[in-house]
């Protein structure tokens, strides 16, 4: 419980700032808008915490603390008026107004930038499930024969490059014909593919100079993987934050509402860490990464057909129970033989 405190005293002041915002109709749209962000990105918790558990005290707690406030305003607020000001190559003061004072108007800007959001936040999450799947290196598969050939194919130079340049063709055969959304999504992948590949390529050079060992287990560099979380952090909240548009158009709403969800998902995500539960149970980061690998092929669809979020959340928190399940089964069948 004590994982969970932090998070219940953020729901706490979040709900009264929505009440006070919205009135006693707005409790009812934060709570759901919170439980929509927990179920998306639960799978974002359990990847987190897989690269948390190879960082420094220092970086775990920024991340934990630091990081908290870049996912709740940065990323739940920032980044989504961000988002509209960049394309429309507007102020970020006056599309502050426009949310604020105007939300048809914001939503209407929001949805005519959904194909650079869907593009980036897309081609970062495939790249992020391929690399997990396609690493020569592992030894723990949860289904057998399949994850193994993925693995085996991992040596080949370039096959994640081959596969997201593939996909994102094939979605590009099916967009109506539109030589600016063809730019548009185009452009965004790209920038999706450049930094998921800057953030690894770095990540390896400063793991392998400044990684440390404390008895026995490999510490790397944080900043990078601090970094690197924000950004699988951000390209998670994308999907969520327009989705939230389907159920109120309120900027405030939605930031108090997301907020919630990102705050449980840290505790998730200390809570694992900390008991070790990726230890425990082993196959639970594979669903995730099924999951990540799903939200990710769905986000790059939405430009031809759009999943509701439920749905998508509904998926994705069933792989992680079911790998949960799994890990429980292979648990006890160990026990059991031993």
């Amino acid at each position: 419980m004590k994982y969970f405190t932090t998070s219940f005293i953020v729901t706490i002041i979040c709900t009264i700032l929505a009440v006070i915002w919205g009135g006693w109709s707005a409790l009812y749209v934060i709570l759901f808008l919170a439980l929509l962000e927990v179920s998306l990105s639960f799978d974002n918790a359990v990847v987190n915490a897989t690269v948390l558990k190879t960082m420094s005290k220092f970086w775990q707690t920024l991340f934990l603390t630091v990081g908290i406030l870049i996912a709740v305003i940065g990323m739940r607020l920032i980044l989504p008026i961000l988002m509209v000001a960049i394309p429309t190559e507007t102020s970020m003061i006056e599309i502050m107004d426009i949310a604020l004072h105007h939300p048809r108007q914001y939503y209407s800007l929001v949805q005519e930038s959904y194909i650079y959001i869907i593009g980036f936040g897309g081609v970062f999450l495939l790249m992020v499930a391929l690399h997990f799947f396609f690493n020569h290196e592992r030894d723990i598969f949860w289904i057998g024969l399949w994850e193994k050939k993925l693995s085996q194919l991992g040596r080949i130079k370039g096959i994640t490059t081959i596969i997201v340049v593939a996909v994102v063709g094939i979605y590009v055969y099916f967009i109506p014909p539109s030589k600016n959304l063809y730019y548009a999504f185009v452009l965004s992948c790209g920038l999706g593919y450049f930094a998921f590949t800057i953030m690894h390529l770095l990540d390896k050079i400063l793991s392998h100079y400044m990684s440390t060992k404390n008895n026995g287990v490999v510490t790397r560099s944080g900043l990078i993987g601090f970094l690197y979380l924000e950004l699988l952090d951000a390209s998670f909240s994308l999907d969520g934050v327009v989705g939230a548009f389907a159920i109120t158009q309120d900027v405030v709403i939605i930031m108090l509402g997301l907020a919630i969800g990102a705050i449980f998902v840290r505790s998730f995500t200390i809570w694992m860490v900390e008991k070790e539960t990726l230890t425990t149970f082993i196959y639970l980061e594979h669903g995730a990464q099924y999951a990540i690998l799903l939200l990710g092929l769905l986000m790059l669809g939405s430009v031809i057909i759009h999943t509701p979020e439920w749905v998508v959340g509904s998926i994705g928190a069933s792989l992680i129970l079911i790998s949960f399940y799994s890990s429980y089964r292979y648990k006890q069948l160990a026990r059991h033989n031993e």
